[in-house]
């Protein structure tokens, strides 16, 4: 698990990123966490969820995780920045 990276949605779909391959599985965002049971995936936008440890940088806007920009939704900005504090200490 340490190389998940992220999972973006796509429709009912998710595409699982990890360093060296995309899966693609028959589920939803919101049933993913209940099946991965990897707490460092935090949602941090409506279509993504990042691996906490994966992520090189941030702004208010976005996320970098592996050279790829990620956005920061306006609804799960707030719980975002006080779980990137955390991981950050």
């Amino acid at each position: 698990m340490s190389d998940l990276l992220f999972v973006e949605a796509d429709n009912n779909y998710v595409n699982i990123i990890t360093t060296d391959k995309k899966l693609t599985v028959c589920l939803s965002l919101n049933q993913l966490p209940e099946k991965l049971h990897f707490k460092q995936l935090d949602r941090i936008h409506r279509s993504f969820a990042v691996n906490m440890n994966a992520i090189q940088s941030f702004n208010k806007q976005q996320v970098i995780v592996n050279k790829t920009e990620i956005p920061i939704g306006s609804t799960t900005a707030k719980s975002f920045y006080g779980t990137s504090i955390l991981h950050s200490k």
